[in-house]
């Protein structure tokens, strides 16, 4: 049996195998392929992805609102605020 679908019967008699949305069998099958997640298999079959803190993609990401930090997103994916000299 397949946990990611729901089996039946038609009235063919023909089995239907319908696909269960977000289901999965290892935490691969829930790879969205955002940096900025961290994706699980929960016991469910369901996925789980959680948002990473401070996680960016691009500079944009970063903005800390703060006029004295150059705000940019590093190449781990992680935001950096570079205090920016002399700046009050």
């Amino acid at each position: 049996a397949n946990p990611c679908t729901t089996d039946s019967c038609g009235a063919d008699g023909q089995c239907d195998h319908e696909a269960i949305a977000d289901c999965c069998v290892e935490d691969a099958d829930c790879d969205d392929a955002d940096p900025c997640t961290l994706e699980a298999c929960a016991p469910d079959n369901l996925c789980d992805q959680e948002v990473l803190a401070d996680c960016c993609v691009e500079d944009a990401d970063c903005d800390d609102a703060d006029a004295c930090t150059t705000d940019s997103c590093g190449p781990d994916n992680l935001c950096e605020h570079e205090a920016i000299e002399d700046c009050e």
